[in-house]
């Protein structure tokens, strides 16, 4: 791998609607409002005017990134048949927190806490499948790749590619924006 971009999902129902979702296939996993198809198709645009071309394109399971990687694809004219998933790629789980309104949790918690839920992984454990993903996307002959996921896993990947610990997280974790790309390496 030569070069690796990351693009965080275009702003879903999910975003808007402040749940946790981060299990495919349930009523939550959700696809992108219409100001998250725009934002997908802007970054399409960006990168077919920057001259980008993709090798591979990678995707979370979830259905808002799936979306977000087909209208990425669809710009730069990457045939989005091709698209592939990674289920390494998910979001950070948040456990029995699931469906729960975002808001709830962090009137009385930070994510720091995550650990005190039942099936929730933590940020140490989110960034050790963060490195799972980058050996496995080194490992692989294409030049230019490109991974469509979701604002916790890209910063704990982006962590990973500049050798930050986990913990930073708790010091600089800012939201990735909705459907920019940016190159990790």
């Amino acid at each position: 791998m030569k070069h690796l971009y990351y693009a965080r999902h275009g702003q879903s129902l999910v975003n808007v609607g402040g749940q946790f979702c981060t299990r495919v296939g349930t009523p939550l996993d959700q696809g992108l409002t219409e100001l998250g198809r725009q934002q997908a198709l802007q970054a399409g645009r960006r990168a077919q005017q920057a001259g980008f071309s993709f090798d591979l394109v990678l995707s979370s399971p979830l259905v808002r990134a799936q979306e977000t990687a087909q209208l990425i694809a669809e710009q730069v004219g990457y045939p989005s048949a091709a698209i592939q998933t990674l289920e390494l790629l998910i979001e950070l789980q948040f456990g029995e927190l699931e469906g729960t309104q975002c808001d709830l949790f962090y009137d009385n918690y930070s994510y720091a806490d995550l650990d005190k839920f039942h099936g929730a992984e933590t940020i140490t454990e989110l960034q050790a499948r963060a490195g799972q993903a980058l050996e496995q996307l080194r490992g692989l002959p294409d030049q230019h790749i490109l991974v469509v996921s979701h604002s916790l896993f890209g910063r704990a990947l982006r962590r990973v590619v500049n050798g930050q610990p986990a913990s930073d997280e708790f010091v600089h974790g800012q939201s990735l924006p909705h459907g920019d790309i940016i190159q990790l390496i």
